[in-house]
């Protein structure tokens, strides 16, 4: 399956802005680092974060925003499995 998300915040800015769309796979093969991937937190929602750490057992991942002011694993800790939506596989980029 896959869903489309609009982008919101400055989190992964520039490669990603304000007004964006992403296509999410919902096919989520194997996770890799650097990887862009949609998840939902309990308390900030549904968000997209850079891959930067995978757990051992390979079922949490520590997510990070390329904006130093970004929320992200470094505040709210590791995600788990099972909140994630899948990996972004497109970018489609809003006209400037």
């Amino acid at each position: 399956m896959w869903q489309i998300l609009k982008v919101s915040g400055d989190s992964l800015f520039p490669d990603y802005q304000e007004g964006d769309y992403v296509l999410v796979s919902k096919f989520f093969r194997k996770a890799r680092v650097c990887d862009v991937i949609a998840f939902r937190h309990d308390c900030y929602g549904t968000m997209i974060k850079k891959l930067s750490k995978i757990s051992p057992d390979g079922k949490q991942y520590f997510v990070v925003g390329e904006n130093a002011r970004s929320v992200d694993s470094r505040q709210f800790g590791w995600i788990s499995e099972p909140n994630v939506i899948g990996r972004v596989v497109w970018h489609i980029r809003r006209q400037r």
